[in-house]
């Protein structure tokens, strides 16, 4: 018998292949809508028929997108070359061409993430593209690979937070405030993550000053930063990632700029209330020095380890008698106390004082 064509191995292969296709088109929507939902925290695989080759073929049809972009950008400017004077109808039309444009992108862009969930610059290079003519097409795109990424980063949250409060709320300043709560969680969730740098912490904690009524009210605010640092760092102790409080103080990272910020708003609000001090009388003074008192207590909670002044809670050097800020008194430390009151400084060097000889006055700190 001579060869024969595989015809019905053939018929069975494209049979196969269009119930594919049929099954794909069912099942895209359902896990789409599963997502969403929060059903299951990650789609594991989207339907599509493409034979094992979903990266390979997102590849290419990113290259393919690439161009599509390139080329849409290229068209935006005059056929002759000559510039005219741009009209209201022009801006209508630049806009509609826009919101046009994009609505087809978001498409592809959320094409390429089914093919390929875990393939982070596909929702970044989205987001960033969407984010001013389609911002809620945008955040959409990001909250999809928040949910597929294996382990997304900070930056999907935190985007999420800037295209709500930087372009959306720009444009509508009234709604801004409705966008608060969801704002401060995209922040927290962002700022939870590794990696995330001091400035989404810093955002957060304003925001929350915000939320709380304290813009204008700075002693409220530094309780406010002081109180969530401690807290942050009491859970870091408990999991055994922190010794003590101070630590972050020494080390790189958010929680270390985060402390060192609260620690010199505290210094610069503890020098400001005792200038006014200076000049205040009556009821007006002691309200002062009660507020002092409380700036002193959160500064004394978080500070590092060290000699500080009583008044500016600013660090002073082994010897020194007052503080160089203020003029007011310090207790002095590592230096000779009989020398110090004859004016003569010395600064111990060991355990004996190396003028008389005599063992050290002090705790050695």
């Amino acid at each position: 018998m001579g060869n024969k064509f595989p015809i019905i191995s053939l018929l069975l292969f494209v049979v196969c292949f269009l119930a594919a296709i049929f099954v794909s088109h069912d099942k895209i929507p359902q896990a789409r809508e599963k997502m969403y939902q929060d059903v299951q925290p990650q789609l594991s695989r989207v339907y599509f028929p493409a034979m094992g080759f979903d990266k390979f073929y997102a590849d290419t049809q990113w290259i393919q997108l690439i161009q599509e972009m390139a080329n849409q950008e290229i068209k935006k400017g005059p056929k002759d070359g000559k510039k005219k004077e741009i009209t209201d109808e022009d801006i209508k039309a630049e806009k509609e061409e826009r919101a046009k444009r994009a609505k087809y992108f978001y498409k592809q862009f959320d094409f390429l993430t089914d093919l390929d969930p875990n393939n982070e610059m596909y929702y970044e290079h989205g987001a960033l593209y969407l984010q001013n003519d389609l911002p809620d097409s945008a955040i959409k795109l990001l909250k999809k690979g928040n949910k597929l990424l294996k382990t997304p980063s900070w930056k999907y949250p935190f985007q999420q937070y800037f295209i709500i409060h930087d372009i959306k709320g720009q444009r509508d300043e009234k709604k801004l405030a409705e966008y608060t709560d969801e704002m401060s969680a995209l922040l927290k969730q962002a700022m939870d993550r590794s990696n995330a740098p001091a400035h989404v912490q810093k955002k957060w904690l304003r925001l929350e000053a915000k939320k709380n009524g304290l813009t204008d009210d700075d002693l409220g605010r530094l309780q406010l930063w002081a109180n969530y640092y401690k807290q942050k760092t009491h859970a870091n102790m408990v999991s055994g990632e922190e010794t003590t409080i101070q630590d972050a103080y020494y080390q790189d990272g958010a929680d270390s700029e985060l402390l060192k910020q609260i620690i010199t708003m505290a210094q610069d609000m503890a020098l400001d209330n005792w200038k006014k001090q200076q000049k205040a009388q009556g009821d007006e003074k002691k309200k002062l020095e009660e507020e002092h008192k409380k700036i002193s207590e959160v500064f004394f909670s978080i500070a590092p380890k060290g000699h500080y002044s009583p008044v500016s809670l600013r660090p002073y050097a082994a010897g020194d008698q007052f503080d160089v800020y203020t003029g007011t008194p310090v207790k002095p430390y590592g230096a000779n106390p009989e020398l110090l009151k004859q004016g003569i400084v010395v600064i111990y060097k060991g355990p004996y004082c190396q003028i008389t000889g005599k063992p050290r006055a002090d705790s050695g700190e």
